[in-house]
């Protein structure tokens, strides 16, 4: 993974120090998305225009990161989950 982030021997070893002491902000990541059989082309064709937006800086959200576990939480606006389920 850090050969995929392009991190740095010494970039590893600095968020490792900075995780180690707690502060979990600056840790890079990667998202993975999975379509299984059931999946449709418009909800493929939403995902694609969801991870343009984001790409470009025009998504809108606004979160707070907590500093110890990394994580972040919406602040602005709540999904609607019990419709998708």
């Amino acid at each position: 993974m850090t050969a995929l982030l392009g991190l740095s021997d010494t970039e590893v070893k600095r968020l490792s120090l900075s995780a180690k002491d707690d502060d979990r902000r600056n840790l890079p990541g990667f998202v993975r998305i999975s379509f299984g059989m059931y999946n449709t082309k418009a909800e493929a064709d939403k995902l694609t225009n969801a991870l343009e937006h984001i790409t470009a800086g025009s998504f809108e959200g606004k979160y707070q990161q907590n500093k110890k576990s990394g994580e972040y939480t919406v602040t602005n606006w709540q999904p609607t989950l019990p419709k998708f389920f």
